[in-house]
């Protein structure tokens, strides 16, 4: 835990979102992780960092069943905890000044939109609104017309999670500026997903479309570019350790056998954690960079200075 914190500070990362299954849940290769939501809120929060809870869609899960996940997060202690992330709802032309623990809902669009609503609607059957496990939630956008989806069931927010155009038609940089503009409309915050790349092919054979190859770094930087021109809510980056998705930005460093994954060659293991605190800088408007941010191959460094440049331009 310590190991990932210090590498999350490193990167500039201020939220970490932890995919959760229900206590004693997990998916069909994992293991349980919701004892683990408090020592990485106490590690985080040592750190200065928060975490979030990102709701997988584990077995018969519906929208009766996700705010008993948020009755039991309150409860745990979870949601009050210091470092757990929360934002302001905001509601119309105005905000609702109450910070609300936020939730990413994977999959959300396997739920009805009626269905949601009874529990995110103010007069819902179940409404968890105005309550004191509330919460500000994020579901999965997959098309254009999500955004008006997300907004009827009653979520604040929407996040695009895949990368590459060919997983969905929301997770396509080339449709976050309709999408923005279908999000702003329908009164939905939006927060696109970047990403350094995306190989699956060790769990999904069948997969190959969906390959977005890193091409050292220029996949990267096209997408936070290409998030920077539709106004975000906020960031998302897909992902910081899914290896099985060929998605991460955790060191990686060479390896021979049947069952490795891609490299960062001809960079050093830390490039992607580099690239993600210059795209962190940029979008906050930060300067300073971590002592041992240049300490790197040459070809690295000048690498990062190029792409540091470019930045400056966007």
């Amino acid at each position: 835990m310590h190991a990932h914190m210090r590498m999350a500070r490193f990167a500039g990362i201020g939220v970490l979102v932890l995919s959760w299954y229900p206590k004693g849940l997990a998916d069909a290769n994992g293991k349980p992780v919701d004892d683990l939501v408090l020592p990485l809120l106490n590690v985080a929060q040592s750190y200065g960092l928060k975490v979030c809870l990102h709701i997988e869609p584990y077995g018969n899960r519906t929208a009766a069943s996700v705010a008993s996940d948020l009755i039991y997060a309150h409860f745990r202690g979870y949601t009050t905890h210091p470092a757990y992330f929360r934002l302001p709802r905001r509601l119309g032309n105005g905000s609702d000044t109450t910070l609300l623990p936020v939730f990413f809902v994977y999959d959300s669009y396997r739920i009805s939109n009626l269905e949601w609503t009874s529990i995110l609607s103010t007069d819902g059957a179940m409404s968890i609104r105005k309550k004191a496990h509330d919460g500000y939630m994020i579901g999965l956008l997959m098309e254009i017309t999500s955004c008006q989806n997300l907004r009827d069931s009653g979520f604040d927010g929407g996040y695009t999670y895949f990368v590459g155009s060919s997983t969905s038609e929301a997770s396509s940089t080339s449709n976050w500026k309709k999408l923005s503009v279908s999000c702003l409309a329908a009164g939905l915050e939006f927060y696109p997903s970047i990403g350094p790349g995306y190989h699956d092919l060790s769990i999904r054979p069948w997969n190959r479309k969906t390959v977005v190859a890193r091409s050292g770094g220029d996949k990267f930087y096209e997408s936070y570019s290409a998030a920077t021109k539709v106004t975000p809510s906020g960031l998302g980056i897909t992902s910081f350790n899914e290896w099985h998705e060929g998605s991460q930005v955790e060191p990686a460093v060479p390896k021979s056998g049947p069952h490795s994954y891609m490299d960062y060659s001809p960079f050093s293991p830390e490039f992607y954690l580099r690239l993600v605190r210059l795209f962190v800088n940029h979008f906050e408007g930060f300067t300073s960079l971590p002592h041992s941010f240049w300490l790197a191959p040459d070809n690295e460094v000048n690498r990062l200075k190029k792409i540091n440049d470019t930045l400056s331009l966007l």
